[in-house]
């Protein structure tokens, strides 16, 4: 009975140690795991419950922690290594084993498109399905997309892959907390992509297009760095190009032709008489990749997005309800057959 008595004790100072986490979790910019692991030892398993049932009342107060499986808690200070080891998360053998044989068989029956092109929407409307925040769709967006890179040109072999990651509207209108952590998770995206040994030895060029000077300098580098390490030998052909469009604008990129086009007149570089279509596609951020023959948007929205506005006068468009995240190898097998079975005609 004498050693039963200081159980009353132990449990206050639980009571105790989980107001402490409670405090913790509302008034300090870290997460709640960040306590819990200063704590230490057993103490950290009891503050893990509370902490994880006020983790979504910690995001609605101050918009800068999320939930990434097993990465339980990350900030909007954007950790670096924790988002590449949360990034780093495989799918099941058997997943790309299924993927494999879907693809295999779309690659069998031929008439696929030389160039696609995805907007990847739905991040946040993924998340908010899973009753989580914006951040935790933006990282499963990062996976799907390192998944889709591998099957389309790597597994089906198409040439010219251009993904719509963040566009110009986006960077001036979401909130400086939401484009802290997505621009910094491109920036690793990116990063990996640099040395990314599958596409290094299928020689596949990354090209990063948009308004560039727009974006923070650490994109900017990234984006520098995988286009330098990426870009062929001289005199050598590469074997796939990925376009990966930034603080990009349709619209901008033909007002941005349209000013290198009149500046080359002005001073003498060009002629009037050389004004053509094809004087205008030189100078468009996509320079030298062919128009896109196949869009594919997702999330169920039927509308391009102010996206290669110039690019798709004649590429044929597929819109898909699932979300970007939700984007499988069913979903993707889906669309190829849709655009084979379509006749194209050029206008004519």
């Amino acid at each position: 009975s004498k050693h039963f008595s200081f159980v009353p004790h132990v449990q206050r100072s639980t009571r105790l140690l989980r107001a402490i986490a409670v405090v913790c979790v509302l008034a300090l910019p870290a997460p709640a795991e960040c306590f819990s692991c200063v704590v230490g030892g057993a103490v950290r398993w009891q503050c893990w419950g509370i902490c994880g049932q006020l983790q979504s009342r910690y995001v609605t107060k101050t918009g800068r922690s999320s939930k990434f499986g097993h990465w339980r808690a990350a900030t909007y200070r954007h950790d670096s290594d924790a988002l590449r080891k949360a990034s780093k998360e495989q799918p099941s053998k058997q997943d790309d084993m299924d993927a494999s044989i879907l693809l295999k068989a779309c690659k069998a029956r031929g008439d696929l498109p030389q160039h696609l092109a995805i907007i990847m929407d739905g991040n946040r409307r993924y998340a908010t399905s899973q009753g989580k925040p914006s951040t935790f769709g933006h990282l499963q967006g990062k996976k799907r997309l390192e998944q889709v890179i591998q099957w389309v040109m790597v597994e089906l072999g198409i040439p010219h892959l251009t993904v719509y990651a963040l566009s110009l509207d986006n960077l001036r209108k979401r909130s400086s907390a939401e484009l802290a952590y997505l621009t910094e998770l491109m920036a690793i995206g990116l990063e990996e992509l640099a040395g990314h040994p599958t596409l290094r030895a299928k020689r596949i060029q990354v090209k990063v297009a948009g308004c560039l000077d727009d974006l923070p300098v650490r994109l900017q580098e990234a984006a520098a760095r995988v286009e330098q390490s990426s870009a062929p030998s001289l005199g050598d052909q590469p074997g796939g190009v990925l376009t990966v469009c930034v603080g990009y604008s349709g619209r901008s990129e033909i007002l941005h032709a349209c000013k290198t086009l009149a500046a080359d007149i002005a001073h003498g570089r060009i002629d009037e008489e050389a004004v053509t279509e094809a004087a205008l596609e030189a100078r468009l951020y996509t320079a030298g990749a062919p128009s896109p023959d196949l869009v594919i948007r997702t999330s169920g929205e039927a509308r391009i997005s102010n996206f290669m506005l110039w690019q798709l006068a004649y590429s044929e468009l597929v819109f898909v309800g699932a979300t970007w995240p939700e984007f499988g190898a069913q979903v993707l097998a889906g669309a190829l057959d849709e655009f084979a079975h379509r006749s194209r005609r050029f206008g004519s």
